[in-house]
């Protein structure tokens, strides 16, 4: 985690699929509190420099990762309601050829 928040550009990207993902919730009419985004980005902030997600150490074990469940869903979901997410479509993208 720290690599990634401790670089401008790893930053913004956290900062825009987090805002991407509740945007994509709150049309599905997810129950999420307002201000969601900032409570997770500093929880994020808070973690120790060398966590890794879930899904790296699955990675990492060469094991499966959730693309379709998670960023799949997520996409078909902003698609369906016109919301505009190229950053989620290349983390998808880049799972898939993960997983192929």
């Amino acid at each position: 985690m720290g690599p990634i928040r401790e670089s401008e550009e790893g930053l913004k990207v956290m900062n825009e699929v987090m805002y991407t993902i509740s945007a994509i919730m709150r049309n599905l009419n997810a129950p999420i509190k307002a201000q969601i985004e900032t409570s997770l980005l500093d929880k994020m902030h808070q973690m120790d420099y060398n966590m890794k997600s879930s899904m790296q150490r699955d990675m990492e074990k060469g094991q499966p990762v959730e693309a379709e469940h998670f960023y799949g869903y997520l996409l078909e979901a902003a698609e369906s309601h016109s919301i505009d997410a190229p950053l989620l479509s290349a983390v998808h993208g880049n799972l898939m050829v993960y997983s192929s």
